[in-house]
């Protein structure tokens, strides 16, 4: 059967809306592979490349990172034959090769950006997984410094657990980190977030959820990491990093006397003239990260941990809703995504 032609959203300048038009069919290079996208996952940073012309070298071209598909043609040093289903992100951002971008009927991409896809999990769920989940594994075990859980034993955490505020816990980074501490063998588990989602974080391994729209959230935050004990090391992650979400930050660790030992993981620049206390270590991480500096990490979680951990029902992906239209309907999704979107993942499928 002949291969259908493909067709991509391309931005054509800064700033100016998606059209939808054919493109060449990407021809993977050693080491990727060709999937046929069933469905994509829309991400803020595709928004903000779009209105701020930011990671764009030249127009026109292709944004997205996200996907879930079917494998349609493999590389020989691949360990997934054609026709497997999968999800992935790409390394368009990293390579700047359009063949990479995710916004298209075909993508050529990465073995190592790869998961494999339990038949439980509909394409519309996986487009979800790879960057939110990549980016938290990055902060636990990377930033954080959390031990990796062993896949036959459990945790492998010595000593006292550390104690971990997810500020935005609703967030798709956010429902990841808490699912991956709680694998991990973290038993002080403080979500932040919208009091709607409090019951699915509670639901996902947080032990403690907590309005942040509360007047009382910082004192609310302050007790239960106390109630964990001040000898449990702190640790937060704040993936909305706005200077909404990080004042808060600032206050719980002035409250709660932070100091060396404590260490926030933030995913964009910390905001300018906002002070962490002397001795508390901030770091920022960037998904792509996972594969240009721990490709060792991401082949364990992509190719391991996520497929035992989705196929038991360890790891339950973010919630997805779908944007009507196909490949037109993601420039409404990336408007409605810019104008906020709280506790599930906008996709379109394909």
């Amino acid at each position: 059967m002949s291969q259908k032609p493909n067709f991509a959203a391309f931005l054509n300048a800064p700033g100016a809306k998606l059209t939808v038009s054919e493109a060449p069919t990407p021809i993977p290079s050693p080491g990727e592979v060709l999937v046929r996208n069933h469905a994509v996952a829309l991400n803020p940073l595709d928004w903000k490349r779009q209105a701020f012309d930011i990671f764009i070298p030249s127009y026109p071209t292709i944004l997205g990172a996200d996907l879930a598909g079917e494998i349609i043609s493999s590389d020989s040093a691949s360990p997934y034959p054609a026709g497997t289903r999968v999800a992935g992100v790409t390394h368009a951002l990293s390579s700047g090769n359009l063949s990479n971008s995710a916004f298209q009927n075909y993508t050529a991409i990465k073995i190592s950006s790869l998961i494999p896809l339990p038949a439980s999990i509909p394409y519309t769920q996986g487009a979800t997984l790879a960057t939110s989940t990549g980016t938290a594994a990055l902060i636990l075990y990377d930033l954080l410094s959390i031990p990796l859980p062993s896949l036959t034993t459990g945790p492998s955490i010595t000593g006292i657990p550390p104690t971990l505020l997810v500020w935005g816990g609703s967030s798709a980074i956010g429902t990841m980190a808490i699912q991956l501490a709680k694998l991990s063998g973290v038993q002080n588990i403080i979500a932040a977030a919208s009091g709607k989602h409090h019951g699915r974080l509670r639901s996902l391994g947080a032990t403690t959820v907590v309005d942040y729209s509360s007047p009382s959230a910082v004192e609310d935050v302050v007790a239960a990491i106390e109630k964990g004990g001040r000898e449990a090391p702190l640790y937060v992650v704040d993936p909305v990093s706005s200077p909404k979400s990080a004042a808060p930050v600032v206050e719980v660790l002035k409250r709660v006397g932070a100091g060396s030992g404590t260490k926030v993981a933030n995913t964009l620049p910390w905001p300018a003239g906002l002070d962490v206390p002397e001795g508390v270590q901030v770091s920022g991480v960037a998904a792509q990260d996972l594969w240009g500096r721990r490709e060792d990490l991401a082949t364990w979680l992509f190719g391991e941990a996520l497929p035992k951990w989705l196929g038991e029902g360890e790891i339950v992906p973010v919630k997805a809703r779908v944007v009507e239209g196909g490949l037109k309907g993601i420039q409404k999704g990336l408007e409605e995504l810019m104008r906020g979107v709280s506790g599930e993942k906008l996709v379109v499928e394909l």
